[in-house]
């Protein structure tokens, strides 16, 4: 009786011991599982957020059959000088017409007020009003880190423009899109943007682009 017993004992240990162990594997597996998926489900999600740098800041039929696509530093004055001629040629002729989308991103290279006049023309696209001001950052371009685009007539402008300027002016000092800026800024480089204005027509660098006529045989190429 006694030497059953113990067998009997053992049996039940080694039972318990192979549950033990299988539902230890259940929940290894179950664990492994859980950490596959979530893998899976960051990487698409990581694969299909869409970027920081986006076509937020843009004028025209979203669905216009081309993009055109400018990166501009608010300090260079050929920037300025396309924007006040070539750009409202293109705007009468492509983008109101419903040809092309104008899309405009930030390449602030040339100083720190470049970079600030950027991030208030963001705070001004926080307020709808980003191409009013950037109108009137062109109107009051005065000469490169002169003061210009100091914080204080930065403001000034928001203020004259009629925008709430408390709200923008907490945007602007609170340095909100300022990673912003500096990523935009870095995907021209990338794109292979060595100065202001750049042009690219569906993702193709223009070169030359600044040129009315040399951007419009552009676009029209690409309408064809």
């Amino acid at each position: 009786m006694t030497t059953k017993s113990r067998d009997g004992n053992k049996g039940r240990r080694r039972r318990s011991a192979w549950w033990k162990g299988a539902a230890g594997w259940g929940v290894a597996a179950a664990a492994g599982m859980l950490l596959f998926l979530l893998v899976v489900w960051y990487t698409i999600g990581e694969s299909s957020s869409p970027p920081e740098i986006s076509l937020d800041k843009s004028k025209g039929d979203p669905d216009a059959p081309v993009t055109v696509v400018e990166y501009g530093d608010f300090q260079c004055p050929f920037f300025r000088l396309f924007a006040t001629d070539a750009e409202r040629r293109l705007d009468d002729e492509y983008v109101e017409t419903g040809k092309v989308r104008f899309v405009f991103r930030n390449m602030a290279f040339i100083g720190q007020e470049s970079q600030w006049a950027a991030e208030a023309a963001e705070c001004a696209n926080e307020q709808g009003r980003f191409w009013t001001y950037y109108d009137k950052l062109f109107e009051e371009q005065a000469g490169e880190n002169v003061g210009a685009y100091s914080k204080e007539n930065l403001k000034r402008f928001a203020l004259e423009l009629e925008l709430d300027s408390e709200e923008f002016n907490q945007c602007l000092d609170s340095e909100k899109y300022a990673g912003k800026v500096r990523e935009e800024t870095e995907a021209a480089r990338e794109e292979g943007v060595r100065g202001t204005p750049a042009l690219l027509v569906d993702g193709q660098l223009v070169e030359g682009g600044a040129d009315y006529e040399v951007l419009r045989s552009y676009i029209d190429a690409a309408l064809q």
